[in-house]
């Protein structure tokens, strides 16, 4: 996901605008709104319950572009990323995730994709979402290696996943195609679709999170 032009395509009649049918829009959207209610936001609502003590969960890097559709987009998209997102407790991200998260949502309320009141319960789940963000130095050069394939902000992305050994899901089909990354690199509807492929999980060696 990079930058403004990188956030979620629109998605026609899947994606509530202010101007149509208030009674359709409900529809299309009940199954996205549900996870834009309570308190805490999105919280316990997109992100899957706290694994068990001593179960293995499965590590995966998330491109922001995957939450966002979580909160915002309606049907079959907007569900793949509901499904891949259950099984997550915490999502592991660059520290840019939730400005790039943001500048999606912007930019698809300037399109009127999305109402003012959708946008702003989505700024809200991405304030509160759970999540283990890790910096961009540590990951400069592997970064600049990927720099003819990948804009610095993917490359963000792509660089930690291969450093936690695990795999990049993304709704950026240009992104899942590049070529360059060590580490696979899923669109977020074949992720939520098939076994994820093998990687290290949180009770595995080493230490998940950024020292």
């Amino acid at each position: 996901m990079t930058g403004e032009s990188a956030g979620p395509p629109p998605c026609g009649a899947d994606l509530q605008r202010s101007h149509v049918d208030t009674g359709r829009a409900r529809r299309r959207n009940r199954a996205a709104a549900v996870f834009l209610r309570g308190k805490r936001g999105i919280r316990h609502r997109v992100l899957g319950v706290p694994a068990a003590r001593g179960s293995k969960r499965t590590l995966t890097v998330f491109d922001a572009s995957v939450l966002v559709d979580a909160m915002v987009v309606a049907g079959p998209r907007g569900n793949d990323a509901r499904e891949v997102l259950r099984d997550h407790h915490t999502l592991r991200v660059p520290s840019i995730f939730a400005a790039e998260a943001m500048s999606a949502v912007r930019s698809m309320h300037a399109r009127e994709d999305i109402s003012t009141g959708r946008a702003r319960a989505a700024l809200a789940g991405i304030r509160t979402v759970r999540t283990a963000q890790y910096g961009f130095e540590p990951l400069i050069e592997r970064v600049w290696e990927l720099r003819h394939n990948l804009t610095v902000y993917d490359g963000w992305y792509v660089a930690l996943a291969e450093t936690l050994g695990t795999s990049l899901v993304t709704a950026d089909a240009r992104l899942a195609e590049a070529p360059g990354p060590r580490c696979p690199v899923i669109e977020v509807s074949a992720f939520a679709n098939s076994s994820p492929p093998p990687q290290r999980t949180a009770g595995e060696g080493g230490d998940d999170r950024q020292g």
